[in-house]
């Protein structure tokens, strides 16, 4: 089956326009989703506004299997994430949520850390933005950021998962598969510490 982004640009322009012409934008966000089910993307589906239970996912890290962890299980902002063996932790859930009607970018969000503190999954690139450094994937307040919007594209065994404010990758750190290693972000380049899969908990 034929992926190629220009032809699923195309798509996804088209179904919008559909769409929101029968029946509004609330419909945009579902289709968004399909059409990159349709096309062979890994894209796990997204919550909107409406959502009553939301799906919960770990993320696991292809090479190792092991999973994003908020470090600590720490409900403080700034707090970094970790590559840890799944211990089917609180810490260790993610919800995905649209993060704008028109386009499929998503916001990660820990469901536990949403009732209070409302923190993202960030790339702290801002702080001194150069694609060619690795930045910590840390939990910020939500704010509407591009460094708190990702997307998925298909890898060789999984998916990358972008940042959608400077086009780099989420990673773990050094290649490395030990628990405790960091993940951020760093310069997409196909290598299998990039790739991920959405794992429904």
């Amino acid at each position: 089956m034929e992926t190629s982004y220009k032809v699923l640009g195309r798509e996804l322009i088209r179904r919008l326009g559909q769409t929101a012409g029968r029946r509004g934008a609330r419909a945009i966000v579902p289709v968004v989703t399909a059409a990159f089910l349709s096309t062979g993307l890994a894209a796990p589906a997204m919550a909107t506004a409406s959502s009553q239970h939301p799906q919960k996912y770990t993320i696991s890290s292809v090479p190792s299997g092991k999973v994003v962890d908020i470090t600590n299980n720490s409900h403080t902002a700034g707090t970094p994430t970790i590559l840890y063996h799944n211990h089917h932790g609180a810490n260790q859930e993610f919800q995905l949520d649209a993060a704008h009607a028109l386009f499929p970018n998503y916001m990660i969000v820990n469901p536990y850390l949403r009732v209070n503190q409302n923190l993202c999954l960030t790339s702290d690139y801002h702080q001194a933005p150069n694609s060619t450094d690795f930045y910590s994937a840390t939990q910020q307040p939500c704010n509407g950021s591009s460094s708190q919007e990702w997307y998925s594209r298909q890898g060789a065994h999984g998916v990358q998962i972008v940042n959608a404010g400077n086009g780099t990758c989420l990673d773990v750190a050094g290649n490395n598969t030990a628990d405790g290693t960091p993940i951020g972000t760093y310069q997409c380049n196909g290598q299998p510490n990039q790739e991920w899969n959405f794992q429904k908990d």
